[in-house]
């Protein structure tokens, strides 16, 4: 069907959840696997960066400090994501006085890290942190990877809850609809 599919972890589940993550790697049910940081601790990560290049480490910005970017850079290899802070769902109960500080220094300090092309971002970020504005039109029409659900969907395990992307308020449950059904209804809106 054409689908590469990713999973995203949240850092301080991976030790729980390490065994099942392998075997889903080994058995090529995942391709690519983001992990949310949020602490120093990396023995699950180094563990799973044995078995795959396919590993992207998210940073959201404004939580994650700009200190971060360069801790998370001395490892052997590393793929960084900048996450915008959502300011709806879970992220509404955390927005506050350091996330705004954070997001100031982030705003300081990205210019320097998009010229070494040491980041990649998500839409969010790119709005938040106004790449844009930092790129000529020949260097953003060359790495902008187009609009929300052109090219990927946003998928809720928690909640069990499809959406085109991960803020938008258009959810539907697992129960309504199944994955290829969903993609197809919704991308041809």
């Amino acid at each position: 069907m054409g689908f590469i599919p990713n999973m995203t972890v949240n850092q301080r589940h991976l030790k729980r959840y390490l065994p099942d993550i392998k075997k889903m790697i080994y058995e090529e049910l995942i391709f690519g696997l983001g992990i949310s940081i949020n602490n120093t601790e990396l023995n699950e990560v180094k563990e799973l960066m044995k078995i795959t290049k396919n590993i992207v480490f998210h940073l959201i910005a404004g939580v994650n400090s700009v200190e971060e970017i360069e801790w998370l850079r001395k490892l052997d290899y590393c793929k960084i994501l900048v996450l915008g802070y959502k300011q709806i769902g879970r992220g509404a109960d955390y927005f506050n006085t350091e996330v705004k500080q954070n997001m100031m220094l982030w705003n300081a300090f990205v210019g320097m890290y998009l010229s070494e092309g040491a980041l990649s971002f998500d839409n969010l970020a790119i709005e938040q942190l106004y790449i844009k504005q930092m790129m000529t039109e020949k260097e953003w029409n060359k790495y902008y990877m187009g609009d929300e659900f052109t090219f990927s969907m946003y998928m809720d395990a928690v909640n069990q809850q499809f959406a085109p992307s991960s803020t938008s308020n258009e959810r539907e449950s697992f129960d309504n609809y199944s994955l290829i059904e969903y993609f197809q209804k919704f991308r041809n809106r």
